[in-house]
């Protein structure tokens, strides 16, 4: 890995992949993950670099054919762990699910009060039934509503269950990264309503 790809860009793996900088001021990094089991071909993580301190925003999907990319990007950028957060936008694992291996490398993990609670939801069965039932209602066959509901209950996280170790931030908060302060908004997500 580290092939180049052009200036501010590195490849994480023979695949292509790669950890762009898509901005200078604030630095930012766009770091692309692989996806398998989806329509998707990847999803990105974000990387906001300041000084020392380091904000990542969303970790991307825990399946094998991302190991460690993520952790690998960090490295590469010259990221020291201990000083840096992560926030997941939302609770699937698309966005959180590589938060686990961040933590255990010494990273902060930080979720919004509106994503705890879309995690508290997404775990329960009660959820998955609705789900089916909001689709059927909106006329999706009954076959695949079931299919549907499964594949987004199969991959929700939950930091709690998990015991990922983090702490919230209400909307309106703001999350700091060096000289940097971004405000928490609420955002719907992929659960309508919360």
């Amino acid at each position: 890995w580290g092939q180049g790809c052009g200036e501010n860009c590195f490849t994480l793996d023979g695949d292509g992949f790669t950890c762009s900088r898509v901005l200078d001021e604030p630095e930012v990094w766009r770091v692309e993950l692989l996806m398998h089991d989806t329509f998707l071909p990847s999803v990105n993580a974000f990387v906001l670099r300041d000084g020392d301190e380091t904000l990542v925003v969303d970790a991307g999907t825990s399946d094998d054919f991302n190991d460690t990319r993520l952790m690998r990007a960090l490295l590469g950028l010259g990221v020291d762990p201990e000083r840096t957060t992560l926030v997941c936008t939302h609770a699937h694992m698309d966005h959180a699910g590589l938060a686990r291996e961040l933590t255990e490398a010494g990273v902060r993990a930080v979720v919004p009060e509106g994503v705890l609670s879309d995690m508290r939801r997404l775990a329960v069965p009660a959820w998955r039934d609705e789900m089916v039932a909001r689709m059927s209602a909106e006329g999706v066959g009954a076959t695949e509503s079931v299919e549907l509901a499964d594949v987004i209950w199969d991959h929700a996280v939950n930091f709690e269950t998990e015991r990922i170790a983090f702490s919230t931030v209400a909307a309106g908060e703001a999350l700091r990264c060096g000289r940097w302060s971004l405000e928490v908004v609420p955002t719907p997500g992929h659960t309508p309503g919360h």
